[in-house]
């Protein structure tokens, strides 16, 4: 069975989680009623397996209360 890119995405944020490391899935669209699309990013750093991520605009990721406080 072939993967989706969210499951994708959410397995690679796990996977870097399991290693102490904070990545964020992060989902696009090319324009509304479009394709979607998702990855992880950690900082700057994007995960993307197909490389498709320059093609969509993500959505803001809401800032969780925890690292409100760091900021």
């Amino acid at each position: 069975m072939r993967s989706t890119c969210l499951q994708t995405a959410l397995a690679t944020q796990m996977l870097f989680a399991s290693k102490g490391l904070r990545a964020a899935v992060r989902v696009g669209v090319a324009e509304v009623g479009a394709d979607a699309h998702a990855w992880a990013e950690i900082g700057d750093f994007v995960l993307d397996d197909q490389r498709l991520s320059n093609n969509f605009k993500a959505f803001d990721a809401p800032v969780a209360a925890s690292e409100k406080a760091r900021v």
